[in-house]
């Protein structure tokens, strides 16, 4: 079994991938992780993924097929797949790829979920992150990002969107905005689609895809807390720090030498985990108790309008397909 999941950041993705992954542990024994491909080896965050940033980085994001990817990109994500062992893949660097990726891939399930902008914004300031890299070595490019979108022609309303970004909040708002115009925008049937005010709805697939085989828990409990899925409980395993290579990866990736060479030094993506029966405290884990406030704002209300109404809209269509599947069955 294959499953994959999509999100911009801070929208729950990690939540869902350990819990489906807790499960399918807990039935077949073991099962891989691949944690956000696009820049990490594994699940732990200890070896950076240079080939995969480099090719999130200089390829398009926003596509509709899978033959808009270079040949080097198709056999990245190829890499991805472990039909030996059941596989949880998660993107948060994926959602105007969702088509690409899953015609690749071919998961048996596919995830989509889209969290409150407010509350992204929120967690995003609050865990000192951004969607552009910033406070790490290799960014990504605001100016190229801004070109894509208007050649893509995904929204109406580019030039009223930049008149209103003028800062890092507001550049990490319009790239929700995109990002989740583009994930609904492209949806096909049978992606699956949460609102993650409704993230419980990921209880009820959990029972579909398990049967009654096993007690489904609320995804609420702390045990899933996503953060967890960077630590060895509920779910274990052993990454080993390939320093040597991840040095060659890196200076591949400065020295723009890996799109020529289309090299790729690194152990194989992803991590083999299985059940931690043994449960402990993480004291290391320490919580900022600072709460960050959102300033509201008027082009803030638009993005958030404007991708609910399309969310919703979406919902609402295939709930209309469904009650007239079932009174024509």
């Amino acid at each position: 079994m294959h499953i994959t999941i999509f999100g911009v950041g801070r929208s729950g993705t990690k939540a869902i991938q350990l819990y489906l992954a807790y499960y399918l542990a807990l039935l077949e024994g073991k099962v891989w992780i691949n944690y956000e491909p696009y820049l990490w080896i594994d699940r732990k965050k200890q070896n950076t993924n240079y080939k995969g940033f480099h090719l999130h980085k200089s390829e398009p994001i926003i596509i509709k097929s899978y033959s808009e990817l270079s040949g080097n990109h198709r056999q990245f994500l190829n890499k991805l797949k472990h039909n030996e062992i059941s596989t949880v893949t998660k993107f948060i660097r994926g959602n105007g790829r969702i088509n690409a990726i899953n015609e690749i891939l071919q998961p048996d399930y596919s995830i989509l979920v889209v969290r409150n902008l407010y509350e992204v914004l929120q967690s995003v300031l609050h865990n000192e992150w951004d969607f552009w890299s910033v406070g790490w070595e290799f960014r990504l490019d605001w100016d190229q990002f801004v070109f894509e979108i208007r050649e893509s022609g995904l929204l109406k309303e580019v030039d009223y969107c930049l008149k209103h970004t003028h800062d890092r909040i507001d550049r990490n708002a319009f790239y929700w905005y995109a990002m989740n115009k583009a994930a609904i925008g492209l949806a096909q049937n049978n992606l699956i689609v949460i609102d993650y005010t409704n993230l419980h709805e990921i209880e009820d697939l959990a029972k579909n895809i398990f049967s009654s085989e096993i007690e489904i828990e609320p995804i609420k409990s702390k045990k899933f807390d996503g953060e967890l899925l960077h630590y060895n409980y509920p779910l274990e395993s052993f990454e080993k720090m390939n320093v040597s290579k991840s040095i060659i990866s890196e200076f591949l990736l400065k020295t723009k030498l890996i799109p020529y060479l289309g090299i790729f030094f690194g152990s194989k993506i992803g991590s083999e985990v299985q059940l931690n029966k043994d449960y402990y405290l993480l004291e290391e884990r320490k919580e900022r108790s600072t709460r960050i406030n959102i300033e509201k704002k008027e082009i803030f209300n638009f993005y958030q309008e404007d991708v609910m109404n399309d969310l919703n809209s979406l919902l609402s269509k295939r709930e209309r397909l469904n009650i007239s599947h079932r009174a024509n069955s």
